[in-house]
């Protein structure tokens, strides 16, 4: 239709554009990802039609055992648009269940009291998902940073523990938005505002479950909170190079470097990657 349109109109461009989509339609090893990829790298799509494009791409990746690449387009479209349905219930699916998952946190305080206040909101996130723990802690102060494991607890089923971490991904997203999370079960929503309200008193923070990733900086505008769902290529470059999370201002965009070299297979970058000082047991 585009092709004959464009042909009627005299209108190079639009002809241009029905030939492509009808060449990738023909290509039948890519399952229509072509079409969409076409669409989503050169189109002037609108945000909608692009949230769109990226869950149905995503879909047909997962479909075809692309599972990388169908949880990186739907990470996207999630940060586009955190309220589409259908972008949280595909991602669900397409995520594998692991026995254990990382419960992270830097926070920019020496108060113990404040410390513990957060870490037991973020533990009682974990727990929400079906993981019990800290296991395996390893405790810095001068700040507090702490690394630790949650293991997962009985048997859930695999689809119960990715549901869960749906409802509990899509709580912090919103909240982090501040848009209302009431279609989020009560007790899910409770877990996510007490985290963060528990960094009210802490300047910086980056914390951590498993792929969901919560950064608190300071700006000129004030205190910013940001809730970020996490790609496969964003988890391996922070089980790489943890210390990203050390750095909260700059974490997203060290991550975005390294997560960038891992897909290149060229993960040993020979330089830091958050020039920040440390901060190690051996200060305090």
């Amino acid at each position: 239709m585009l092709r004959d349109a464009g042909r009627d109109a005299d209108h190079l461009e639009v002809v241009r554009w029905g030939e492509r989509l009808l060449a990738a339609v023909d290509d039948q090893s890519q399952e229509c990802s072509e079409y969409l990829t076409e669409l989503l790298t050169d189109a002037p799509l609108s945000s909608l039609a692009r949230v769109e494009a990226l869950v149905e791409r995503g879909r047909l990746y997962y479909a075809t055992d692309r599972e990388a690449a169908a949880l990186m387009d739907l990470t996207e479209a999630i940060r586009t648009d955190p309220t589409i349905s259908k972008a949280w219930e595909s991602k669900s699916e397409a995520i594998d269940t692991p026995i254990s998952i990382s419960v992270d946190a830097y926070l920019d305080t020496d108060d113990d009291a404040v410390g513990q206040k957060v870490l037991a909101a973020l533990d009682e996130l974990a727990d929400l998902l079906g993981y019990e723990g800290p296991i395996d802690e390893q405790t810095f102060r001068g700040s507090i940073w702490r690394r630790a494991l949650a293991t997962l607890r009985g048997r859930p089923s695999s689809s119960e523990v990715r549901d869960r971490l749906a409802r509990v991904e899509r709580a912090l997203v919103l909240s982090s938005l501040e848009m209302k999370i009431a279609d989020v079960d009560s007790k899910t929503a409770s877990a996510v505002e007490q985290l963060i309200v528990s960094l009210t008193n802490v300047p910086e923070a980056c914390l951590r479950v498993g792929s969901l990733l919560v950064i608190k900086y300071q700006d000129v505008s004030g205190p910013i909170i940001v809730a970020r769902s996490l790609s496969v290529m964003e988890v391996r470059a922070l089980e790489r190079y943890p210390e990203i999370q050390t750095d909260p201002k700059r974490a997203l965009q060290s991550l975005a470097v390294v997560a960038d070299n891992i897909l290149a297979d060229n993960i040993d970058l020979g330089f830091d990657v958050t020039a920040r000082d440390t901060r190690s047991s051996e200060e305090s």
